[in-house]
């Protein structure tokens, strides 16, 4: 499930429709719940500043979805 990131209120209201894992940035765990329930979730979370994290994203992202079916991503990065 692809969305833009246009506020603090965009993933607790997508993930309270549909909860699912999401891509983000390791940054996300210190937003306080989004970082609780992200833990729960299984969220894969990546660190912008490590090129090479790619690579382990991209192959956890793709056993996450075998396992869950549907995964968030938030292309944008960081809200409009």
């Amino acid at each position: 499930i692809i969305s833009n990131h246009l506020s603090f209120a965009d993933t607790p209201i997508l993930l309270s429709l549909h909860p699912c894992p999401m891509i983000g940035k390791k940054e996300a765990v210190r937003v306080p719940v989004i970082g609780i329930v992200g833990n729960v979730a299984g969220n894969i979370l990546f660190d912008r500043k490590d090129p090479n994290d790619r690579r382990r994203v991209i192959t956890e992202t793709i056993a996450r979805i075998k396992e869950v079916h549907s995964i968030y991503l938030f292309p944008e990065g960081t809200r409009s």
